[in-house]
């Protein structure tokens, strides 16, 4: 089995390859950008948020400032990015009354709240204000379609919801947070997973884990029979190509 090491000697040889590659996606996202996409609106690249995220996990490692200030820069350019969505457009849809998510209700806060967090001793209070108003106003709409149930639509948005309200527990929004996120979570809490798909059980699971460790529940979660079994079947379900088998939704 590979070593911490060698995990965090790949991590950094990615992150130094790739990063040379920011302005490029960025550009080419701004390029194909179409604000008449009439089913999903407005949605932005996602390349800074992973180069923030591992620049923040390196931060965290090697306490190089220089690495905070790249997870912070790319971190608040999602609030930048909204402005190319256009105020007509954005009046045809209800769910941007308030304001345009800047990023993913679901999947983007479960990277971004924990990278804020790794950096958080090394921005000033009122940038951490600006990446909690961030995560507000990409929160909002999971008000207006939660998504119950024991699957990973659900669990992704509570997993989420509680990320932040650990993360940026002096906004006022984060007592709501924390309390949506319990209230979706109970249907997966303790509780066998739902999925139809392999694809989906291990995002299931995935959230379960993160929403346990930002209510400080991980001892209690690792108690449950159906989260031991959940991940005792996954090697068990490995196939010799080395991946778990495609049922489902899932397809090659």
């Amino acid at each position: 089995m590979p070593k911490r090491s060698v995990y965090l000697d790949f991590i950094r040889e990615a992150y130094r390859r790739d990063l040379p590659r920011l302005e490029e996606e960025v550009a080419h996202w701004r390029s194909q950008f179409n604000p008449d996409n009439p089913l999903f609106g407005y949605s932005a690249t996602r390349y800074p948020l992973s180069v923030a995220v591992i620049a923040a996990f390196l931060y965290e490692q090697d306490g190089d400032p220089a690495l905070a200030q790249v997870a912070l820069e790319n971190m608040l350019c999602f609030r930048e990015f909204t402005k190319m969505y256009p105020e007509e457009a954005a009046r045809e849809r209800p769910e941007y009354k308030d304001g345009i998510p800047p990023l993913d209700n679901a999947f983007d806060p479960v990277q971004f709240a924990p990278a804020c967090e790794r950096i958080r001793d090394a921005v000033s209070p009122a940038d951490y204000d600006l990446l909690a108003g961030i995560m507000a106003d990409s929160l909002r709409p999971t008000w207006l379609f939660p998504e119950w149930g024991g699957h990973n639509r659900a669990m992704l948005r509570a997993a989420s919801l509680a990320l932040c309200a650990r993360a940026f527990s002096q906004h006022p929004d984060a007592p709501g947070w924390a309390s949506l996120a319990d209230e979706l979570a109970e249907e997966s809490w303790g509780r066998w997973s739902v999925e139809d798909a392999m694809m989906y059980q291990s995002h299931w699971l995935r959230s379960m884990i993160f929403y346990a460790e930002a209510n400080g529940k991980a001892a209690e979660m690792a108690q449950f029979m159906p989260a031991r079994m959940h991940i005792r079947a996954m090697p068990q379900l490995m196939s010799p190509l080395g991946v778990l088998p495609d049922f489902g939704d899932s397809h090659w």
